[in-house]
């Protein structure tokens, strides 16, 4: 500033004078042509302006990149000084377990309020890692927030993109079972044999979560068998990244399953014949779902389509029936008492559709 003040009282004279001949000039001779005398002195004085002009101009820059520089200096010393307050804030002085159990917790309540945002869901334990090195660490050494791969199975994934969004989905994935270690896993599934393009992701993760198995937690899986007998799989192959094939349905060992909900199209009218017993069939289809060694399963949900008997119910889902305790039903079935002729041990019942029943039906006690 004070070369710009400088600048301004060196050539308030010469500005002021040049200014007050040009006026007479142009007063008392409009039309007469300008000395060669007056015009040097004239561009002179325009010269002197343009180069106080300048000067100005220079200044300005320059203050404009101080103001600059004081701003980002500002907000990094503002950043600054709550990461030293932070050093002292209560938080910090807990135990890594009971933070470990807050995120827990904070995760649970955030899961709930998004439930039907798929990517809003996957953000929240990706958040953790990103506040600072301990949280990072203590949300690396938390299986169980990334144990929750429900998000996964309905995720929206544009058909035009190629293989790209598939093999992202797949890697991110692969990151959360590897992070979720040996934590019982809470997942949500489609399995469909349809050959229409579908937007889900189910396909893409489907072969990773049924190898996964052995650590299903909670399950909600919805079977489609509308379309032909096997179920694609758009990056079975990792050095070829070619289509390959997953079997139908839900086959395999659930262990540590305590949870599980049913759904789909297999017990349509165009897919009876798999499971209705037939004296002429060579061989009897395997079923829709077969849970093998879920010692631990006691609660079930049904979201059929279309209503099965009991016998037909039996050949359709392998299931251990009679260790069932909580039984929650969707949709339309034909025969509750045939339902419930399954489940043996049956202890609460939840019903959530119109329940047609036969002229034979009895009354059930519990």
């Amino acid at each position: 500033m004070s070369t710009a003040m400088q600048l301004m009282h060196s050539h308030s004279s010469c500005s002021c004078i040049s200014q007050t001949n040009l006026q007479t000039s142009s007063e008392f001779y409009p039309n007469v042509e300008l000395s060669p005398a007056e015009k040097a002195h004239v561009s002179h004085s325009l010269s002197d302006l343009q180069h106080l002009l300048d000067r100005h101009d220079f200044e300005l820059a320059r203050l404009r990149d101080v103001i600059t520089f004081l701003s980002t200096s500002q907000e990094a010393l503002a950043r600054r000084m709550e990461d030293v307050k932070s050093l002292v804030a209560p938080i910090n002085a807990l135990p890594d377990e009971i933070l470990a159990e807050i995120l827990r917790m904070h995760f649970l309540t955030q899961m709930e309020e998004i439930r039907y945002r798929s990517y809003g869901r996957i953000r929240i334990p990706l958040g953790f890692t990103r506040v600072c090195k301990r949280w990072r660490g203590v949300a690396l050494e938390s299986p169980r927030i990334w144990a929750d791969v429900t998000a996964f199975g309905d995720m929206h994934v544009p058909a035009n993109e190629g293989l790209s969004e598939a093999i992202f989905v797949r890697d991110l994935m692969n990151m959360f079972l590897s992070r979720s270690r040996h934590a019982s896993l809470k997942v949500k599934l489609g399995l469909s044999t349809s050959q229409l393009r579908t937007k889900s992701s189910s396909r893409i993760v489907a072969p990773l979560l049924l190898a996964q198995s052995m650590r299903w937690g909670e399950a909600d899986v919805d079977v489609d068998l509308e379309g032909d007998d096997l179920i694609p799989d758009v990056l079975h192959d990792e050095g070829n990244r070619g289509v390959g094939y997953i079997v139908p349905g839900l086959h395999g060992a659930f262990p540590l399953l305590k949870r599980l909900a049913l759904g789909g199209k297999f017990a349509s009218s165009s897919q009876r014949w798999r499971w209705q017993e037939s004296p002429d069939a060579i061989h009897t289809p395997p079923p829709a779902i077969s849970v093998q060694n879920a010692s631990l399963l006691t609660h079930l949900t049904l979201n059929l389509r279309a209503p099965l008997t009991s016998s037909e119910m039996a050949r359709a889902i392998d299931v251990p029936w009679h260790q069932i305790r909580t039984l929650k039903c969707n949709y339309s079935f034909g025969n509750l008492e045939s339902l419930l002729r399954l489940c043996t041990n049956v202890q609460e019942v939840e019903v959530n559709a119109v329940f047609r029943a036969t002229s034979s039906y009895k009354s059930v006690e519990f």
